[in-house]
């Protein structure tokens, strides 16, 4: 026998597709068509804002269960399959699978927490400082994403006595990579996004592959300006941990990622005048 859905159900649907709609409109605005320069400099996906980790395995993981197709993994294709989860939730409030429902809400806020979040509101917000063409819809997405996040909470802040952590681990994997600190600066596990329009206004050149050339620690004012750039994203990182309660943990955490680099580009020394095991031992 059928049951028609309650009251509550019926809410819990219409919210379910007013979330879609909002999901549908950071999909439609960064989709790679617009040819945006921001979608050329950087890809908006996690592979290449992270660098250290392709996230192509867990995707499909997620996306198989529902049936769906991940194509791209960017940030367009990441926001249609919330979406789609979010219509999915609706259609099963609708006809009265709480069970279903709550699977997609669930997998919706594991796919905002882990696969987006963490690395395309950096993204987002290094867009917004770089290209002023496109900074109202970065800001408009970054806003959106940070929106579902306090409607899903998918990392509030810790106190630090949960256990939750692995020693060694925050909220974006281990601490200390095996990985040059160049390689570690250009991904956002870091502290920041550095485009590569902002590394060509840096270095004075164009860039046509994203790198830090030989030799970079040694061109006039290279280091401070960098030292500067990751002072000034961990203080972003705060003030949105402390505005952003429902994803809090990731911002506390870049912010502490961005401080360590800062501080190592303080202390660190041209390779020219040292060898390479001084610099990774300050």
């Amino acid at each position: 026998m059928t049951t028609s859905p309650t009251s509550s159900s019926i809410e819990a649907g219409t919210r379910a597709n007013a979330e879609a709609a909002r999901w549908m409109t950071v999909a439609r605005e960064w989709h790679r068509g617009r040819q945006r320069p921001a979608l050329i400099d950087v890809q908006p996906m996690e592979s290449s804002v992270v660098q250290l980790y392709d996230p192509a395995d867990d995707l499909a993981r997620r996306a198989r269960t529902w049936n769906y197709e991940i194509v791209s993994g960017d940030l367009s294709d990441l926001a249609r399959f919330g979406a789609a989860l979010a219509r999915a939730e609706g259609e099963a409030w609708a006809s009265d699978r709480g069970h279903i429902a709550t699977r997609a809400h669930e997998d919706r806020r594991f796919l905002l927490g882990d696969r987006i979040l963490h690395w395309a509101v950096p993204w987002l917000d290094a867009v917004a400082r770089q290209y002023p063409n496109a900074a109202e819809a970065a800001n408009t997405a970054k806003s959106t994403l940070l929106d579902l996040g306090e409607l899903h909470r998918p990392a509030p802040a810790l106190s630090g006595t949960e256990g939750l952590v692995v020693p060694g681990f925050d909220g974006f994997g281990p601490l200390d990579q095996d990985a040059s600190f160049e390689t570690i600066m250009l991904s956002v596990w870091g502290g920041t996004v550095l485009l590569n329009g902002y590394l060509a206004d840096l270095l004075g050149r164009p860039m046509g592959e994203r790198r830090l050339p030989d030799g970079w620690d040694s061109l006039p004012g290279v280091l401070p300006a960098l030292e500067a750039t990751f002072t000034a994203a961990a203080g972003r990182w705060d003030i949105l941990a402390v505005s952003r309660p429902g994803s809090a943990q990731l911002w506390r955490d870049l912010a502490n990622r961005a401080r360590r680099s800062a501080a190592k580009l303080g202390r660190w020394k041209p390779y020219r005048d040292i060898s390479d095991e001084e610099n990774w031992s300050s």
